[in-house]
């Protein structure tokens, strides 16, 4: 892709010009008043603007083979009111970075884009409801395409070969996944997303897309073709939603070991039952985590102590303050500094039997017993008859110190586990659970303890007790002294899988991206190069990307909003090249130097290097003088 120079051409920069093609490159026919362009100066180069109209006539059609092998264009725009683009209509352009099709289209024909080598990026209009068998196999620098909702199939080969396509969505208007190779050999692929209405995959449909780590097949697919994801050497994940369909053979031949697929309960006897071996596959049950199934009180305290479950258990603040959240948030937790709590009325949605409390804690304790929630009623214990039971309790979590204990009230006595010391002075992540036969502690998502020897039952609920945060019953001597966040109840027991999620989720802390590239690229003569900006880190994991060239925006049209960007090696492109990507939570700038490798002093040392690295004599083998090469001392 000659990329500098078609981004130098959009900014009318003076060196490096390029001829614009225009009408006088195309040969075309009328019939019926409408024109068809049939062909075009393979000569022509630059961007093309194909007009409107042409001796008065509309432009409706881009015939077969019109632009094959136009290896000079660099840019497209096909006029409103073309319907369809024939079969191998741009095949071949090697040099196309982009092209504009506009909404009236409504088919791309067979092998249309095959081998534009250049094209990044691509927008199917809405129109559309067919691509065609190879339409845009071996477009090698396509990293991402969309597919509108109007597409309904996709045929064989169609993104064969496109080795630096990332992710793909399948719309739910699409019925087949080709007869053959529609996505082989796309090795970038690392999400598919395949729509409800498939009802069958081609055979070798995803062979060899060997960044695949996982993929779900919707329930309405009732089968599969042969080889159809042979060799995906990094598919560990087979997520099934319905009953196993027909299957061709060596499906998943190649996989890695211990790939599993997961299905649910109802449909494992036709997988041939939990844990045994499908396809090569281990079946598996698949768990769906819903953090949000049974959770009948959240509260983020996002400014407030409202209940943003849905449910209405909001809270009444009673002195606690508003504060800085564990991710340095203003006025999103509470500080409790040992006379303050928040009250929620007790309601039926907080009378559950069994139970999961969740809380994030951060202790500034000097050693008191302290509550972090409870639900009571304001009678003491000595006024119910027995000052030694809790009976004014239906439960609560407290420290005594740094270590937790967790308690229930399902009989006398009632039920306690103690956990591990937390840590003082630090956010942690506190989980309780109960099913009616076993306490469980986590700390930051992992079990800690457990009791299995707790009395049966449900949780008594005692009349009239209310949810507290930051105390228990006593007036005066187990106040909460520190900081509390996102609170949650759920009218059942997480699963040791769900707690993890659940730290994972609250865990992930807002970071703006962290893009790691190096200060110097270079590329011997006639080798390309692809710089990939993804991000290592940060949080939201949604990222927008923008390339410049010597302080120059390159255009989204021209790959510059893309992740990933291809040099060429080209003098045009040598110059300090960089990436912003940006999230919600910020923006992180990184930039480079391109050059063409070149050694003239033949140390073993590039100019390059020696240049912006050693800053050794580009032109002197020995800089120093000391009889040793520059490249031996390096």
């Amino acid at each position: 892709m000659k990329l500098l120079q078609a981004f130098l051409a959009l900014f009318a920069c003076a060196f490096l010009p390029l001829n614009a093609a225009d009408v006088s490159d195309l040969t075309y026919t009328t019939t019926g008043g409408k024109v068809t362009i049939t062909d075009c100066d393979t000569a022509a180069t630059g961007e093309l603007v194909i007009p409107d109209t042409i001796e008065g006539n509309p432009v409706t059609s881009i015939g077969d083979w019109a632009f094959e092998d136009c290896t000079s264009l660099t840019s497209i725009t096909i006029p409103d009111g073309v319907t369809s683009i024939g079969r191998n209509a741009f095949s071949g352009c090697n040099s196309l970075t982009s092209i504009t099709i506009p909404d009236s289209v409504t088919s791309i024909g067979i092998y249309t884009f095959i081998e534009c080598t250049s094209l990044k990026s691509i927008t199917i209009p809405d129109g559309v409801t067919s691509i065609g068998g190879g339409g845009f196999s071996r477009c090698t620098s396509l990293t991402s395409i969309t597919i509108p909702d109007s597409v309904t199939s996709i045929g064989d080969f169609a993104f064969d070969g496109c080795d630096s396509l990332t992710s793909i969505t399948i719309p739910d208007g699409v019925t087949s996944i080709g007869e053959s190779a529609t996505f082989r050999d796309c090795t970038s692929l690392t999400s598919v997303t395949i729509g409800d209405g498939v009802t069958s995959i081609g055979g070798w449909a995803f062979e060899d897309c060997t960044s695949l780590t996982s993929i779900t097949i919707p329930d309405g697919v009732t089968s599969i073709g042969r080889n159809a994801f042979s060799g995906c050497n990094s598919l560990t994940r087979v997520s099934f939603q319905g009953v196993a369909p027909t299957m061709g053979s060596n499906v998943f031949n190649s996989l890695p070991e211990g790939a599993k697929a997961y299905v649910s309960n109802e449909a494992a006897d036709s997988f041939g039952g939990v844990g045994s071996t499908w396809e090569g596959l281990t079946v598996a049950i698949e768990s769906i985590i819903d953090l949000n199934d049974g959770l009948v009180a959240y509260y983020p305290f996002n400014g407030n102590a409202n209940d943003e479950s849905g449910n209405g258990n909001d809270g009444t603040v009673n002195g606690a303050t508003l504060t800085l959240d564990r991710n340095g948030v203003a006025g999103s937790a509470f500080d409790f500094d040992g006379d303050d709590f928040i009250k929620a009325l007790d309601s039926e949605t907080l009378r559950s039997g069994s139970i999961t409390l969740s809380s994030w804690v951060y202790s500034e304790n000097n050693n008191r017993d302290v509550v972090v929630i409870s639900k009571i009623t304001d009678v003491s214990p000595a006024d119910l008859g027995d000052p030694n039971q809790p009976a004014s309790h239906s439960y609560r979590i407290r420290l005594n110190g740094e270590v937790p204990f967790w308690e229930i009230n399902t009989t006398n006595p009632w039920s306690q586990l103690s956990g591990s010391e937390i840590s003082r002075g630090q956010w942690e992540l506190l989980t309780v659970t109960w099913d009616g036969q076993t306490q469980k502690i986590y700390r930051n998502g992992q079990l800690d303890s457990v009791n299995e020897n707790a009395a049966d039952g449900n949780i008594r609920h005692v009349p009239g007790a209310d949810l507290m945060i930051g105390r228990g019953w006593h007036p005066s001597g187990d106040f909460f002294d520190g900081q509390i966040d996102d609170v949650r109840i759920y009218n059942r027991a997480l699963s040791e899988e769900e707690v993890t999620a659940l730290y994972n989720l609250e865990n992930a802390r807002p970071a703006p991206p962290l893009v790691q590239l190096g200060a110097l690229y270079e590329s011997p003569s006639g080798e390309a190069i692809v710089i990939n900006a993804t991000p290592t880190a940060g949080f939201p994991a949604e990222f927008t990307y923008q390339w410049c060239f010597n302080g120059f925006k390159i255009p989204a049209a021209l790959g510059g909003t893309a992740e990933t960007i291809n040099i060429d090696n080209l003098t045009a492109n040598e110059g300090t090249w960089s990436v912003t990507v940006t999230n919600e939570t910020g923006s992180t700038e990184s930039s480079f130097e391109y050059r063409l490798y070149a050694d003239s002093d033949s140390d073993g040392l590039s100019d390059a290097y020696e240049e912006f690295v050693s800053q050794t004599d580009i032109n002197n083998p020995d800089t120093d003088n000391d009889g040793l090469v520059d490249g031996d001392e390096v």
